[in-house]
């Protein structure tokens, strides 16, 4: 659940300042998606390595057996439902990156390869008038000097890995947009005639045997590009490495900070004047059918956070026993109520260790 409000807030924060910075270049705005994209593949490296602080408070239950199954098997189905849509995504996504560095033949132009990008030309290219060619060469070299490539597939494969998300695919359609008008700045920053480039990009889209969705994205990302540069007074400069470097870090302060929080309380370390919580209610957890049968018996350590109305809002395995029991632990004791600690006589909020003992008799 942590990753769906984190992943909103981020998207949606970013999607609030770029409409803040619409008066401003499209290259900005594409660095600002970049970072928020970066940020989402970060939040969950960072939140294992930040510290909390932990009560000095040990829970121990028990399931035996003879208890029947189920409970918690949806959490192992949905991580196994998550696990397969960002693998066959994954899978896809890289399998496209083989095939695209080995293409001989496009439907329009189109820069290829990470390693060795190369411009490859649709047949009958050789045809084309050198005003024509010209421009082309200038936007995939655009893209080739800003490192679009490497950033497009970072965006893939968080989208790969987000994919429930659906702010996360919108996000990136609108970062692609800003790609190629910034790409389309720098063409027109070496003095081409913004008529004559939109001329071209009609032209080739025309002159291609698919429709301008697989030529040149969709047709109203086509609209909005020749909108963008017949617009006379748009500003289109670059992002230079200062103003890139300023906006990153704070992008990062503001935006990392919000994808981090582990909930809106601090949590507080057991000892000194902040009491323990204390167990007021407690669901046992049960054995699954697959573990039964397995005679699988040990202990889940399970490292919780507990909320200032005594329930608990994070629950992480620390000590693996078996995917499905460790499943049915953390759904157990994030039904459990607690007295919550207490600091100066006000509630706080506080971590614990809680360990699950399955034992067969």
């Amino acid at each position: 659940m942590d990753w769906i409000w984190k992943s909103t807030l981020i998207l949606a924060g970013t999607a609030l300042v770029n409409l803040a910075l619409r008066r401003h270049s499209a290259a900005l705005r594409h660095h600002v998606w970049l970072v928020a994209f970066v940020l989402l593949a970060a939040t969950p490296i960072l939140e294992r390595v930040t510290p909390v602080p932990t009560a000095n408070l040990v829970i121990t239950s028990a399931a035996t057996v003879s208890a029947t199954a189920a409970q918690g098997s949806h959490v192992d189905w949905l991580f196994r439902l998550w696990l397969a849509g960002a693998a066959l995504l994954l899978a896809r996504l890289f399998a496209a990156h083989w095939r695209a560095a080995r293409l001989t033949g496009v439907e329009s132009p189109a820069l290829c390869g990470l390693w060795r990008p190369r411009i490859v030309w649709p047949e009958g290219a050789e045809e084309w008038d050198e005003a024509r060619r010209t421009a082309v060469v200038q936007h995939e070299t655009a893209h080739l000097s800003r490192g679009d490539a490497w950033a497009q597939l970072l965006m893939e494969i968080v989208a790969a890995c987000y994919w429930w998300q659906p702010l996360v695919w919108w996000s990136k359609r609108k970062a692609l947009e800003e790609r190629e008008r910034a790409c389309d700045d720098r063409v027109l920053e070496t003095g081409a005639s913004p008529h004559d480039y939109a001329l071209t990009l009609l032209a080739i889209a025309r002159d291609s045997t698919v429709t301008p969705r697989a030529a040149l994205g969709t047709v109203q990302l086509l609209e909005r590009r020749l909108t963008a540069m017949l617009k006379p007074g748009l500003d289109r400069s670059r992002v230079g490495v200062r103003r890139g470097f300023v906006l990153t870090v704070g992008l990062a302060l503001v935006f990392g900070g919000l994808g981090l929080l582990r909930a809106d309380e601090e949590v507080q370390k057991v000892g000194g004047d902040v009491q323990a919580p204390r167990l007021l209610h407690k669901v046992e957890p049960e054995y699954s059918e697959a573990a039964k049968e397995a005679k699988i018996s040990g202990t889940v350590k399970l490292f919780v956070k507990i909320n200032t109305e005594g329930r608990v809002y994070s629950a992480e395995v620390k000590q693996s026993l078996h995917p499905e029991l460790d499943a049915i632990a953390v759904v157990a004791v994030k039904q459990w109520k607690f007295q919550p600690g207490m600091r100066k006589g006000k509630p706080v909020a506080v971590a614990a260790t809680i360990e699950i003992n399955f034992k067969t008799y």
